[in-house]
């Protein structure tokens, strides 16, 4: 029989286990000691069962997810925390992201966790690759079209309508013109 340390799973696995918050003999549970077991590792899937190998025209097969998305990005608990997928893969395989990067998919495909298809860029850039495998918006998503009088780019790169911005304003100013009317101008000091 392997000795465990003290704290740590009993399936051999070398994760930490939480501390009892309460004594439950029928579970084994005593108050301020560390649970034998990690909570639900038996519903815990090894990390290469959730994505399933499929070629989707790179140089290389797409690892595609197959676990919870969201934006049709892979998440995954681990660690105690929630993860995107693919960076919990490339930290995995090549260490933590530096300072001011983000991952770009270069295989184009957000469910994606090869770590070889995944490259840590400034967000400038990660925008303008983007742009450049689909191509340039040429009309926002409310039909207007973007040109050099109706267009502001943002210090990332990214486009805005003007035509947009003016209607949110617009709207804003609807919401809370009630609001303003009411204000009293402060007094002067003089």
């Amino acid at each position: 029989m392997q000795d465990i340390p003290y704290g740590y799973c009993h399936c051999g696995c070398g994760q930490k286990t939480k501390i009892a918050d309460a004594t439950r003999p029928r579970d084994g549970w005593v108050k301020g000691e560390p649970l034998r077991y990690v909570m639900n590792h038996h519903r815990r899937k090894p990390v290469d069962e959730y994505w399933v190998e499929e070629d989707r025209g790179y140089a290389s097969p797409c690892w595609v997810w197959q676990g919870n998305t969201r934006d049709g990005y892979g998440r995954i608990f681990r660690e105690g925390r929630l993860w995107n997928a693919h960076r919990w893969y490339y930290e995995q395989a090549r260490g933590s992201l530096p300072e001011g990067t983000e991952m770009d998919h270069l295989c184009r495909v957000r469910a994606c966790v090869n770590p070889d298809h995944l490259e840590p860029v400034t967000r400038t850039t990660n925008i303008q690759r983007g742009y450049k495998a689909r191509g340039k918006p040429t009309h926002c998503k409310h039909g207007h079209e973007y040109t050099p009088e109706n267009t502001l780019v943002d210090k990332d790169g990214a486009w805005r309508c003007r035509e947009c911005q003016k209607a949110n304003m617009r709207r804003y100013y609807e919401r809370h013109k009630e609001r303003w009317a009411k204000r009293i101008d402060p007094p002067s000091l003089s």
